[in-house]
């Protein structure tokens, strides 16, 4: 792809026309929080689900703390709007496994994300799979723009 670039000349009052070579975007940003660790993961996420599936919201609120009787271990609360579930999830070889509960005890999905290439922290991806009946989704979870 190119670009027409024009100069102008005050002076002369000349203007020349060129193209110019459109100067690529960095495609392999690395950034600090790329690699996924228990810190980086804490606090507040919006969770959207890429596809729908019966009786599922289509997006959520999520919010990651520290595990206090496991080091390195995650608790979360996820508010479905009419609902809340528990969460409890490790992070190994950077990816963040998850388990959702709804009562605490018993499992109704489970999560595997990975941090996304480039987005330095604040994304999120992978898939949830229902524990009923094993309907996948494609989820990702994304950090709140600050006020």
């Amino acid at each position: 792809m190119r670009i027409l670039v024009l100069t102008v000349l005050m002076a002369a009052g000349v203007v020349y026309a060129h193209t110019a070579p459109v100067l690529p975007v960095a495609t392999g940003v690395i950034c600090q929080n790329d690699l996924l660790k228990t810190q980086n993961v804490l606090g507040q996420w919006r969770v959207e689900w890429a596809d729908e599936l019966a009786g599922e919201p289509p997006d959520a609120r999520l919010v990651f703390t520290l595990n206090p009787e496991f080091a390195d271990s995650l608790l979360g609360l996820l508010d479905l709007g009419h609902k809340r579930h528990e969460i409890a999830g490790d992070i190994e070889e950077e990816l963040l496994t998850l388990e959702e509960s709804p009562d605490g005890t018993s499992i109704s999905a489970n999560w595997s994300l990975r941090a996304v290439p480039g987005r330095c922290g604040k994304e999120l991806a992978g898939t949830w799979v229902r524990a009923s009946d094993g309907k996948q989704r494609q989820v990702v979870l994304r950090r709140p723009a600050k006020w």
